[in-house]
């Protein structure tokens, strides 16, 4: 399993959950401000939904090219909290295995 990280644009961020490349949900949403606490309560919302632990996410990802559904992905500053919060996880996930 892994997970993709999107950035939509503007203040909407969108969450992939993939088993190898079969998309198995996508979710997208507006932030306001928290981004972290919004991001970590979809990702677990998404898991729940779909019967699956943290652990068996094998990466995190930051989607930058392509697309999420009809939306375009936006490039991601290296100074935004989107990609702290995300190279966070990455690491947190590391610290899982």
């Amino acid at each position: 399993m892994e997970l993709e990280i999107g950035y939509l644009g503007g203040n909407k961020i969108a969450v992939n959950l993939k088993s190898g490349r079969q998309s198995i949900e996508t979710v997208d949403f507006e932030f306001d401000k928290n981004l972290d606490t919004l991001l970590i309560d979809s990702i677990d919302k998404i898991l729940k939904r779909n019967k699956i632990e943290i652990s068996s996410l094998k990466s995190v990802k930051l989607k930058e090219k392509g697309t999420f559904g009809t939306f375009e992905l936006q490039k991601v500053d290296k100074n935004s909290s989107l990609y702290k919060i995300v190279r966070s996880f990455q690491e947190a996930l590391k610290n899982l295995k």
